[in-house]
């Protein structure tokens, strides 16, 4: 993953903020069930739409459908670590067991 830093597109001299995936996808889907929902003026309609809805998102695919309640879908994981690098922190990806696709960049290391 890319930090912003001097020279590089859209750089603001401020580091990425890493919810900015989890945010885009929830915005995907609200623009999802608003475009599905009979009438999007309608908040029944609207909530009708969510729990329908299975969307490949920036952040995986959330399937509203599935449960384990009504109207929550959980959110695919891989497990990150911030480690050390010449330009400062950088976030790895350490553990992907819930999502192979998912490439590893980094090796787990102990807090300390």
């Amino acid at each position: 993953m890319r930090r912003a830093g001097p020279g590089l597109p859209g750089d603001t001299g401020a580091p990425w903020l890493q919810p900015l995936g989890l945010a885009h996808a929830l915005l995907e889907t609200a623009h999802h069930a608003l475009a599905t929902a009979a009438d999007p003026a309608d908040r029944a309609s609207v909530a009708d739409a969510v729990a329908r809805t299975r969307l490949d998102t920036i952040a995986g695919t959330l399937d509203w459908t599935t449960g384990p309640a009504p109207n929550i879908a959980l959110l695919p994981l891989a497990g990150g670590q911030w480690q050390p690098a010449p330009d400062g922190p950088r976030l790895t990806v350490v553990i992907n067991t819930d999502q192979p696709e998912v490439p590893l960049t980094g090796d787990p290391t102990p807090a300390g």
